[in-house]
């Protein structure tokens, strides 16, 4: 009774996460954190999304996120459910700012949490942090990439993919076929729509 007590002050009416199944792939959900609270009709609802969007807004939800995300987990791990993973954003702002990347990172930064989260990064930003990112996997925490259009195609590159916990890839890339092509044995590949 205590442990659920304390999970459910963790509970809010004003957020909430939406997980969405990967298609083709067993046990893995992309997560996102909708809002439940009505804005001023004033502003206009692309207006809203794009500023939701932002730098210093996406940073502030994404803590949000980690914190709702990490006792939901709690919550399927007391309930005895340990295979579902779930992949979530990551704003490369936060590599700039090192207080709040330290917090966001903390509030995931447990072995069974982190079996079950992984973070979402473009090639290109992979490419740009790549130091950081290293050293983030050093410690612990595991990666999906999406690939982009800045991924060369080579036996090599895709070989060197495999250092991920997940690869994603949409449909809609303009060089998808080839990608494919090139990446028999390349597990763990998500193919999103």
């Amino acid at each position: 009774d205590s442990k659920m007590k304390y999970l459910k002050a963790f509970e809010s009416e004003d957020f909430g996460l939406v997980t969405t199944k990967y298609p083709l792939i067993k046990d893995v959900y992309k997560v996102e954190l909708k809002y439940n609270f009505k804005l001023p009709y004033i502003f206009s609802q692309n207006a809203i999304n794009d500023v939701y969007s932002e730098n210093i807004v996406n940073e502030d939800k994404l803590i949000i996120e980690y914190l709702m995300l990490t006792v939901f987990n709690i919550r399927m791990i007391l309930e005895g459910k340990f295979n579902t993973q779930y992949l979530v954003e990551f704003p490369m702002s936060l590599f700039s700012k090192r207080k709040k990347l330290a917090q966001a990172l903390r509030i995931i930064n447990d072995q069974s949490i982190l079996d079950k989260i992984k973070i979402k990064i473009k090639y290109r930003d992979f490419i740009m942090h790549r130091n950081e990112i290293y050293e983030l996997m050093k410690n612990g925490y595991k990666f999906a990439v999406i690939i982009d259009d800045s991924f060369i195609i080579s036996k090599e590159h895709i070989k060197k993919l495999s250092m991920f916990n997940y690869v994603i890839i949409s449909k809609k890339l303009k060089y998808f076929d080839e990608f494919m092509e090139n990446a028999d044995g390349l597990e763990n590949l998500i193919i999103d729509e």
